[in-house]
């Protein structure tokens, strides 16, 4: 599934900068992640545990991020 949206977001960069779809990349995962919270909870568990799901998720992307970072600075530098 990720690289559907890779390719996706490969297409918009064509017409668009990398920055700007990046930006709507991060918004719609945002928005998709909070309603899945808001699906698999009740409305006292997502106002209650609020900051306990947006830190696991922020964590979550954060490796995501680390992990391909570092991938990139190992393909462009050798290190």
């Amino acid at each position: 599934m990720a690289s559907g949206h890779i390719d996706l977001a490969n297409t918009h960069s064509k017409d668009a900068d990398y920055e700007l779809v990046a930006i709507a990349m991060s918004h719609a995962a945002a928005r998709y992640n909070a309603f899945m919270v808001s699906q698999s909870l009740t409305p006292e568990q997502i106002a209650t545990d609020r900051d306990k799901h947006i830190d696991h998720l922020a964590g979550q992307f954060r490796e995501f991020l680390i992990q391909h970072y570092d991938g990139y600075v190992q393909e462009k530098t050798g290190v």
